[in-house]
């Protein structure tokens, strides 16, 4: 139902929203916040539920992160990049395991997914991982290249070929995004 037109129009919003977030720019907020309106209804379209639900989340949190990069941190000021600590890391992946399975069982009961486990492995992922965009944790381009090379594959199961070349582009920026967020990083 939506058409090439919608996905190549996401897909220029989302990867200039990306590339702003790599440089550290607040605009990558309210871009990738349409961005994600629009995506939100490719998805829900190709029964990517899981994705949906990431969609909404990504439009809330970044208000969040909007606020953070601009008035958070002392004085006022934005925040710094930082580093996670291990522990940190190891409880998020665990929260990320739980809820990919959690997720997956509810859509593979209550839904036509057809790839329910990947597709909330995606939004499990994606969430923990827009949310410390947000919070400048330097770790979140390691999980952005992760799960983006798998939804890339997503995308090509249910034909979304613009969109796989989006995650593919992705995969790329979020290299690049943390080899200069290190250049910035605190501690």
């Amino acid at each position: 139902m939506y058409s090439f037109k919608y996905q190549i129009f996401s897909t220029i919003l989302a990867l200039i929203g990306v590339y702003l977030a790599t440089q550290q720019n607040f605009l990558t907020w309210p871009i990738s916040m349409i961005s994600c309106f629009i995506a939100f209804f490719i998805y829900i379209d190709k029964a990517l539920y899981a994705k949906c639900v990431f969609m909404i989340f990504a439009i809330v949190n970044s208000f969040y992160g909007w606020y953070l990069w601009m008035y958070g941190g002392p004085n006022n000021e934005g925040i710094y990049v930082t580093r996670s600590s291990t522990n940190f890391l190891i409880f998020m992946f665990i929260i990320g395991l739980i809820s990919t399975f959690a997720f997956g069982e509810i859509l593979k009961k209550y839904t036509n997914s057809e790839i329910a486990y990947w597709d909330s492995f995606y939004a499990s992922f994606g969430i923990i991982a827009h949310w410390m965009l947000a919070n400048k944790k330097i770790e979140t381009w390691i999980i952005w290249i992760v799960i983006d090379i798998v939804f890339a594959n997503i995308c090509l199961s249910k034909g979304l070929h613009i969109l796989a070349i989006k995650c593919f582009l992705y995969t790329l920026i979020s290299v690049y995004g943390y080899l200069n967020w290190r250049r910035f990083c605190i501690k």
